[in-house]
């Protein structure tokens, strides 16, 4: 039975233990004494069970409220916890929206992740709904089934918080990775360009050194040579620069980046030479 049941039963048995117990003084005072016997022995036995009735009222009081409070902890930690995994869904997608942007500077498909996002935020809003549904249930609880409602609720929460957070992440990581390509072979290109461009300019004043020096009888055969094997690696890096860009606009960034490597690395090679190039004219023209 309820708490208030047994509390019930309690009074009456300590009502009718209290008749009895009249009745016992009143046939005592008239000298009935077997009678006021009966009666004692009676409200003796009312007295007992008003004692246990009242302990049961206060065993089934204390289990409901450590039910009551149970529950109570229960329905908050799980509001409580639909509360951080959305705000790590927003996190999330709020990352793949920032890669999002990214890539788009580097004119990568971005019509997968940003239908992604779209799902991610839809659910994110149907969570921030039933989590305030559940905050709502919780705050107004009158019984505990209004706190099991109440962590009900906030577990849709936390489910469809779980799911955003997913998709997003997904969206992120797939972009993430072409993006960072896109980057890589952005800056190789930019670096071949440097080179190259430096490179030809050398280049450009060296045949000017070469022909006014040769007037002298100065014999630069050594020195051509090497400047002919520079402007190979040069036209070489030009070749495979012009092909990374080319594959830049066709989004083959992976191999776009590997070509502005190679083209990078053979400028570099031109410009090692050019050491050779110094030190041979030095000995020319020491000759001379």
């Amino acid at each position: 039975g309820s708490a208030q049941q047994y509390l019930n039963l309690a009074d009456a048995d300590l009502s009718s233990a209290n008749s009895l117990l009249s009745n016992a003084q009143s046939s005592n005072s008239a000298g009935s004494y077997s009678t006021a016997s009966n009666y004692a022995t009676q409200a003796q036995q009312k007295a007992n069970s008003a004692k246990n009735n009242a302990g049961l009222a206060k065993s089934t009081a204390t289990s409901i409220i450590e039910e009551w409070s149970r529950l109570k902890t229960a329905a908050e930690g799980q509001i409580r916890l639909a509360n951080t995994e959305i705000d790590t869904a927003k996190q999330r997608i709020s990352a793949g929206e920032g890669i999002i942007n990214n890539a788009t500077l580097y004119g990568l498909d971005t019509a997968p992740a940003k239908a992604q996002i779209v799902v991610a935020r839809s659910k994110i809003d149907s969570a921030i709904i039933d989590w305030k549904e559940a905050t709502s249930i919780f705050n107004s609880a009158t019984n505990k089934q209004s706190f099991e409602n109440a962590k009900s609720q906030a577990q849709s929460a936390i489910n469809l918080a779980k799911e955003a957070e997913s998709i997003a992440t997904q969206a992120y990581g797939e972009l993430a990775k072409q993006v960072q390509i896109a980057g890589k072979a952005g800056e190789a290109i930019g670096s071949a360009t440097t080179e190259i461009s430096q490179m030809n300019e050398i280049l450009t004043k060296l045949d000017y050194v070469v022909i006014s020096t040769e007037k002298y009888g100065v014999n630069l055969a050594e020195t051509k040579n090497v400047a002919s094997t520079s402007k190979t690696n040069v036209d070489s890096s030009e070749d495979l620069l012009s092909q990374a860009k080319n594959n830049i606009v066709s989004g083959k960034y992976e191999i776009a980046a590997n070509l502005a490597i190679q083209a990078r690395d053979k400028a570099a090679a031109a410009r090692n030479r050019l050491d050779t190039i110094a030190h041979t004219m030095s000995l020319s023209s020491q000759d001379a």
